[in-house]
């Protein structure tokens, strides 16, 4: 049956969401290229080398942001490093303080 009813955006949203899981749902990370050592060594170099042209960029193009903060050099780059740290250490408190025992939905 057809799944995919309503107006024409929600069909196309329907199709292009089904269309994805048909191609990407069952992609086995054993073969794919990215979990290959030599690939993640070669990721893990165009990304640093990416990072630092970006931090380098910024004595070419100078920042001029709202607060004196935001013009220092590669303030982007630490903060988002550092907000990322944040995002990661509060849901771990949270998973803490949210987690219920294994046999919770059997009482």
């Amino acid at each position: 049956s057809n799944h995919c009813n309503g107006d024409n955006i929600n069909i196309l949203f329907c199709r292009a969401h089904w269309l994805f899981f048909k191609l990407f749902w069952r992609v086995k990370l054993s073969n794919h290229w990215i979990t290959k050592k030599e690939n993640i060594r070669k990721l893990w170099i165009w990304l640093i080398f990416l990072l630092i042209c970006l931090v380098v960029a910024q004595f070419v193009l100078p920042i001029s942001g709202h607060f004196l903060v935001e013009s220092w050099i590669g303030f982007a780059a630490w903060f988002g490093f550092i907000s990322c740290i944040v995002m990661i250490l509060f849901a771990k408190i949270l998973g803490i303080l949210v987690k219920k025992s294994e046999d919770y939905y059997e009482k």
